[in-house]
C-alpha cells in the first residue's frame, strides 16, 4: 500500500476514534454523575485520578516498545522485535506487581484519605478492583505496539472504538441493575483487559514469527527501552506542567474564581491538541521507517508536506477559537455562570481563549517536526526543549500575572511556545535532515494569515444573517466561515506536484477507479487484478 494511502487511512481512523471518544464522554458523564450522586461521583473521580497516575510508573516503556518494534521490523530483524517484546513484558510485569501492592496499601488506608458516604468495605473494594485492573493491563497493553509498528491505526482505532462503546453500554447496564460504584469499577477494570487480550491476538497476526521466551530477555534491550522511555516521560511530564501550571499559579496568586475565568477559555486546549495529534501521531512510525532505511529525502518531504497539512488544520482551529469562541462559550456555559464570558470580575474567558489560540496553532505547526524527531531518535533534544518550554512558561506566568493578570498568564504560554517550539525545534530538525529552516517557516507563517483573513472576511459577510443563538446555528456559522478558508488554504498551501496528484485522485474517483491505485473495481467493489 502506498505511503499517502496508508497515512490517509490512519488519519481518518484516528479522527473517527477521537470523535467517538468525545461523543461517548459527552453523553455518558452526566448520566453516570446523576445515577451515582455527587459524593460517589467525586470519590470515583479521585480514584480514577489516582490510578491514572500509575501511568507515570510506565517510565515510557510502552512508547519505547512502539519505537523499537517499528525500527526492528523495518530492518526485518525479527529477533530484535521478539527481544523488545519479551524484555518489555518482564519489566511491565514487575511494575504491575509493584502497583498491585500499592493498590492494596491504598485500599487499607483509604478511609483516612477519602471522605464519602460509602461504607469502608465498599470503598476498599472499588479501589482494589480499579487499581488491580490498571496494574494487570500494564504488561498486556504493550502488545498494542504491533498496530503502531505496522502502521495499522485503522485496526487500533477499530478496537479502541469498540472498547469505548462496549464500556459505555456496560456502564449503563450495571448502573441500571443497581450495582453502583462497584459495578462501574468492575467494568472499568474488566473491559480494557478483555480488549487487550484481543490486541495480543492481533499482535501475533500482524507480526508473523513473534515469539516470547525467557531467553529473549536481554540487558541491552532493557537499556534501549529505558534510554528512549526516560526522555519520553520527561517530554510528557513537561507537557502536563504546561497544561496544568497556569490554573495552579492563578489559584495561588489570585483565587479560585479567577481560575474559573481562565479555565473557561483554556479548556479547549486539550481537546484541540488531541484533534491535532490524531493527524500528527500517524506520521511517527513512517518517520521511524524512513530513518531506519536511511531515506533522508523522504523525511524532508514528510516534514514539508505534513507540516503544511497540520498547519492548515491548526490555523482553522485557532481562527475558530478567535472568531467563534465567545459564541461557543455563551452556548456552552450554564446561564448562572455567564459572568466568566462577559468578564464581570476578571478578563473574559473568550479573550483568554482568543489569546491561547496562538498556543494551539504553534503546537500544530511544530507537531509534524516533533513526530519526526521521535522517529529519528532525537528524543533527548525533545525532552530538553519541552522542559525549557515548561520552565519558561511557569517563570513568565509568575511574573506577568502581577502586571497583566490573566492576560499575562495567557501571553506567557504563547511566548514560551513561540520561542522554544516554533524557533529552536525547527532549527534543530533542519540540521538533522539538512533542510532549510525557512522552507518550514514560510508556509507556517502565511497559511494561517490566509486562513484567518478568509474566515474574518466571511464573518463580516454572514454576521448579519447567521446568529449563533443555538448549537445548530453555531455549526452553520462555523461551516460558513471555515469551508472557504479550508479550500483556499489547502489550494494555496500545496505544491504544483501535489495539485496534479489531487486532480488525478479526483479523476479516478469520477471514473469509478480505485483512487489510490488507479485500478478498476469489479461489481463487488473488489479491485480487478488485471
Amino acid at each position: 500500500m502506498g505511503v499517502v494511502r496508508t497515512i490517509a487511512r490512519n488519519v481518518f481512523s484516528n479522527f473517527a476514534g477521537y470523535f467517538v471518544s468525545m461523543v461517548v464522554g459527552f453523553l455518558l458523564t452526566p448520566y453516570v454523575m446523576e445515577v451515582l450522586g455527587k459524593d460517589k461521583w467525586g470519590l470515583w473521580q479521585a480514584i480514577v485520578a489516582f490510578t491514572g497516575s500509575y501511568g507515570l510508573c510506565d517510565l515510557g516503556i510502552r512508547s519505547a516498545v512502539g519505537h523499537y518494534v517499528t525500527r526492528y521490523w523495518a530492518q526485518r530483524d525479527l529477533e530484535g522485535v521478539n527481544r523488545t517484546f519479551a524484555t518489555a513484558l518482564v519489566i511491565t510485569t514487575w511494575v504491575a506487581i509493584f502497583l498491585a501492592l500499592v493498590t492494596t496499601a491504598l485500599a487499607f488506608v483509604s478511609p483516612l484519605l477519602f471522605e464519602s458516604g460509602m461504607e469502608t468495605n465498599e470503598m476498599r473494594t472499588v479501589i482494589l478492583i480499579m487499581g488491580i485492573g490498571v496494574s494487570l493491563n500494564f504488561p498486556l497493553a504493550i502488545f498494542g505496539s504491533a498496530t503502531y509498528a505496522r502502521q495499522r491505526f485503522d485496526i487500533a482505532n477499530t478496537v479502541g472504538i469498540s472498547e469505548r462503546i462496549t464500556t459505555a453500554l456496560l456502564y449503563v447496564w450495571v448502573l441500571e441493575s443497581g450495582w453502583g460504584l462497584v459495578g462501574v469499577a468492575s467494568i472499568a477494570a474488566a473491559s480494557p483487559t478483555m480488549f487487550n487480550v484481543a490486541r495480543i491476538w492481533i499482535a501475533f497476526k500482524l507480526l508473523p514469527g513473534l515469539e516470547l521466551t525467557k531467553k529473549l530477555v536481554k540487558l541491552t534491550s532493557v537499556k534501549e527501552l529505558f534510554s528512549f522511555g526516560f526522555y519520553n516521560v520527561l517530554v510528557n511530564a513537561a507537557d502536563q506542567i504546561v497544561l496544568n501550571s497556569d490554573a495552579l499559579i492563578i489559584a495561588i496568586v489570585l483565587n479560585s474564581t479567577a481560575t474559573a475565568y481562565y479555565s473557561g477559555g483554556s479548556f479547549v486546549i486539550a481537546q484541540s491538541i488531541a484533534l491535532i495529534n490524531a493527524f500528527a501521531w500517524t506520521l511517527t512510525p513512517y518517520a521511524t521507517k524512513c530513518d531506519t532505511e536511511g531515506d533522508t529525502e523522504a523525511l524532508r518531504r514528510l516534514w514539508m508536506t505534513g507540516t503544511r497539512m497540520v498547519v492548515l488544520l491548526g490555523a482553522l482551529i485557532a481562527s475558530g477559537m478567535i472568531l467563534l469562541g465567545e459564541d461557543f462559550l455563551f452556548l456552552w456555559i450554564k446561564p448562572k455562570e455567564l459572568g466568566i464570558v462577559r468578564g464581570d470580575e476578571y478578563t473574559s474567558s473568550a479573550v483568554i481563549m482568543a489569546i491561547l489560540a496562538g498556543t494551539v496553532y504553534i503546537r500544530a505547526a511544530m507537531s509534524c517536526g516533533k513526530q519526526i524527531l521521535f522517529g529519528i531518535q532525537e528524543v533527548k533534544f525533545l525532552a530538553k526543549n519541552s522542559i525549557a518550554t515548561a520552565i519558561l512558561n511557569v517563570v513568565l506566568s509568575c511574573v506577568l500575572i502581577y502586571w497583566f493578570g490573566l492576560i499575562g498568564v495567557a501571553i506567557s504560554s504563547v511566548f514560551a511556545f513561540a520561542l522554544m517550539q516554533l524557533w529552536f525545534q525547527p532549527k534543530f530538525l533542519s540540521k538533522c535532515i539538512d533542510k532549510s529552516v525557512w522552507a518550514f517557516m514560510v508556509p507556517t507563517l502565511w497559511i494561517p494569515t490566509v486562513v484567518f483573513g478568509t474566515m474574518w472576511g466571511m464573518e463580516l459577510l454572514v454576521c448579519d444573517y447567521i446568529h449563533a443563538t443555538s448549537w445548530s446555528s453555531f455549526v452553520a456559522k462555523g461551516f460558513a466561515l471555515a469551508t472557504p478558508a479550508a479550500i483556499l488554504g489547502f489550494w494555496l498551501g500545496t505544491s504544483h506536484v501535489e495539485k496534479d496528484k489531487l486532480r488525478a485522485f479526483l479523476k479516478r474517483i469520477g471514473r469509478g477507479l480505485d483512487p489510490f491505485t488507479g485500478r478498476r473495481k469489479n461489481g463487488n467493489g473488489k479491485k480487478n487484478g488485471s
